[in-house]
């Protein structure tokens, strides 16, 4: 869908749409990209949303766990902390290819190299790729993210899922822990008593909901 006039775009879109892996809105006139646009894609690896006239996007886009670039050059990027859960590491991404050759074992023996080649498509990282902010006049022209970080100096929440199973997982051993001072602190013999079925079931009922949203992510 690039270069075809689009001024609006409807959050609805591309709804059923589940196996899609690059959408291409590049080259249009579009102002502002509703927020759960992409919320039933989870396949998507590339989005091209450069060459528009974006001043801000809802921060959703960046949590897509599939998603491996988002190309952003060119737009009117209005910098404000309304911004600092953008990733530095999709924006500043290409798509590349990466040339691998083989060379069969022993095929100089008859005097002629036998060489096969295979191409596996990566992304590299380039500071060049960084949207650059339009307004306010005095971060004009400037990396969105030198200004977030940098000038107005703001922390981004947006939370890796890494990050998140490592506190659930780190609050699931404090419940045990806990759970196993008691079990020695009570030297309870007996697992069918009432008092450890009690204690059992209020705290690990807690541990199974934690396992269920760590597989979940």
């Amino acid at each position: 869908m690039s270069n075809c006039k689009i001024e609006d775009i409807s959050m609805d879109t591309f709804f059923g749409a589940k196996h899609l892996e690059i959408v291409d809105l590049s080259k249009n006139e579009l102002k502002s990209i509703p927020a759960g646009l992409f919320d039933d894609q989870h396949e998507l690896k590339e989005i091209y949303l450069n060459e528009n006239q974006l001043k801000e996007l809802p921060s959703d886009i960046f949590k897509l766990n599939s998603l491996k670039m988002i190309f952003l050059l060119n737009n009117s990027w209005d910098c404000t902390c309304d911004l600092k859960n953008w990733r530095q590491a999709l924006t500043n991404k290409i798509r590349s290819k990466k040339i691998e050759n083989k060379c069969a074992e022993n095929s100089l023996k008859y005097n002629k190299l036998s060489c096969e080649s295979s191409s596996t498509q990566t992304y590299t990282f380039d500071h060049k790729l960084s949207p650059r902010c339009a307004t306010p006049p005095e971060l004009e022209g400037k990396s969105v993210f030198y200004a977030l970080r940098r000038v107005l100096q703001c922390k981004s929440e947006v939370t890796s899922p890494t990050t998140i199973k490592s506190e659930k997982r780190a609050r699931k051993l404090a419940i045990k822990q806990k759970y196993d001072r008691h079990v020695n602190r009570k030297k309870i013999p007996n697992k069918n008593s009432l008092q450890y079925q009690l204690f059992h079931r209020r705290n690990y009922l807690n541990l199974q909901h934690d396992d269920n949203e760590i597989n979940s992510i």
